[in-house]
């Protein structure tokens, strides 16, 4: 069988290096404020700002699962870690689709399509994640 074209060495360099850095740099300047208005909403009872910060958890763990994904090739993983690796992907998109409608709803329409757009690489990414091929 053919292996993935996410399990070729230039391919998880070329992801990791356009996509992979900037939204870690992003999530750099981005998890302090939304771990803050999280907190804010835990204290104050803001529905939207509590959102926010369980966002910004499961965009953290989606961020890690995806570095994984991208270090370790598919082959290498034992399927406790393909179904972790899975898991933290499944709530990278989880956050990216609640955000993208949070921000249609605001009306910044642009914003919502990149979220949905990062929503579609963390699906592409599951897909090629598959269980039953686990070493």
């Amino acid at each position: 069988m053919a292996p993935d074209p996410i399990d070729r060495p230039v391919i998880r360099l070329a992801v990791g290096v356009l996509l992979g850095l900037p939204l870690s740099v992003v999530a750099v300047f981005a998890v302090p404020h939304g771990l803050i208005l999280g907190y804010a909403g835990l204290l104050e009872g803001e529905v939207l700002n509590l959102l926010a910060g369980i966002s910004t958890i499961l965009g953290l763990l989606a961020i890690l699962a995806a570095w994984y994904r991208l270090i370790v090739p598919r082959s290498e993983m034992s399927q406790p870690k393909v179904r972790a690796v899975r898991a933290g992907l499944f709530c990278g998109v989880l956050c990216s689709v609640g955000l993208a409608l949070w921000a249609a709803s605001a009306s910044w329409f642009l914003m919502a399509a990149a979220l949905l757009l990062l929503a579609a690489t963390g699906a592409m990414f599951i897909r090629h994640t598959p269980i039953h091929n686990a070493a």
